[in-house]
């Protein structure tokens, strides 16, 4: 497999973003957050979480699998207490192994009634998780975000194994339901390293192929301008952005080498008109998902954990250290609240948070 490839199965291991993320679970995306009271039931016995989206650092759900007697065992999963305990509701009809559009890997939510399940399949449900939809594209979900109101949706040829068959295009529609359409003019590699990330009223669609970088900086309105990253041939970006400053935006370049991932980092100030090299996060191993508050940088890596920087990128401290395996995801919904995907032990993983801005944290119990 090509060391390109590597790096997005490694990064996407949780689902995303990332997305994550990053994509997706910026702060500043997340719509207020509705009253809808839904049922929940006991967790399934060995629920393993696969990706978690957070609306307030009261209420969220982690999407994953459960012991059952006949697959696909898919399990999803909520809490209104930052964690403390969590229910059962209704999952989306789709399995979490396997590729195509009856998979998903990752979820997120816009607010309490509107959620999406993608990775390779996309489901949306608008009752809070009560009910669920297949959403019909034409290819397989790459990366998605919700922000402002709307759902962006990366969609790209047919993946598997070996990364998807590009190139990706990018649509959006109502958070609340309604069609899908695309961008006018915005187009990406699709090889499944392309993410979307929503901040304020700030849309960054991102990729790489083999030989080049892109990024696609835009508004809710879907007007794009195309940048151009610092990212060398062959890095794979990781951008994230906080709600405030307006405009600003960190991006991460990593590069496979025989020996190492080499990481670069950027921070830009005109919503990535420019960018300004900053302090490298860990040269390591494995995947690298980059995630923004206000007042810190994270950067999560299939070795160590996660790093964090708070002083704007230019030095870089532990925060979260795993068991080998790492951390394949972080995001953070304010100052003080972020959670992270991780490995708990030799062959264990699961969900932890943080209520102090990576100091400490903590694994959830299900």
């Amino acid at each position: 497999m090509a060391p390109l490839l590597l790096l997005a199965l490694s990064a996407c291991s949780s689902g995303d973003d990332p997305t994550v993320g990053s994509e997706g679970s910026d702060p500043g995306a997340a719509s207020p957050e509705v009253a809808v009271p839904v049922p929940a039931g006991p967790v399934p016995p060995g629920f393993s979480p696969l990706s978690a989206s957070f609306l307030t650092p009261l209420t969220g759900w982690a999407l994953g699998s459960s012991d059952c007697g006949q697959p696909p065992c898919t399990t999803l999963v909520r809490t209104a207490d930052a964690g403390r305990t969590w229910g059962a509701v209704e999952a989306p009809p789709a399995d979490t192994q396997g590729f195509g559009d009856g998979n998903v890997t990752d979820v997120r939510f816009g607010s309490a009634s509107d959620g999406f399940a993608y990775g390779g399949g996309l489901f949306a449900t608008h009752d809070g998780a009560r009910t669920w939809t297949k959403v019909p594209v034409d290819g397989d979900v790459e990366a998605l975000a919700v922000g402002g109101g709307r759902v962006w949706v990366v969609v790209a040829g047919s993946c598997g194994e070996e990364g998807c068959a590009g190139p990706a295009s990018l649509l959006s529609g109502p958070l609340g339901g309604g069609a899908l359409t695309p961008v006018p003019g915005v187009s990406l590699p699709g090889r499944g390293l392309d993410r979307v990330t929503v901040s304020g009223s700030s849309v960054y669609a991102s990729g790489a192929d083999d030989t080049s970088s892109v990024l696609w900086a835009g508004t809710l309105d879907g007007t794009f301008t195309r940048r151009s990253l610092p990212c060398a041939a062959g890095a794979v970006p990781s951008l994230a952005a906080p709600a405030t400053p307006v405009g600003s935006a960190a991006l991460v370049c990593a590069a496979e080498t025989e020996t190492a991932v080499v990481r670069q980092a950027f921070t830009s100030t005109d919503a990535g008109a420019a960018w300004t090299r900053v302090g490298d996060p860990p040269q390591v191993e494995g995947g690298t998902v980059l995630a923004a508050s206000p007042d810190a940088l994270y950067v999560s890596d299939g070795t160590t954990g996660v790093s964090a920087s708070r002083d704007g990128g230019r030095t870089w401290e532990p925060s979260l250290k795993t068991a080998e395996g790492g951390a394949s995801y972080v995001s953070f919904v304010d100052n003080a609240f972020g959670f992270a995907l991780a490995q708990t032990g030799p062959e264990t993983s699961g969900l932890l948070l943080t209520t102090d801005a990576g100091r400490t944290w903590t694994p959830t119990t299900f």
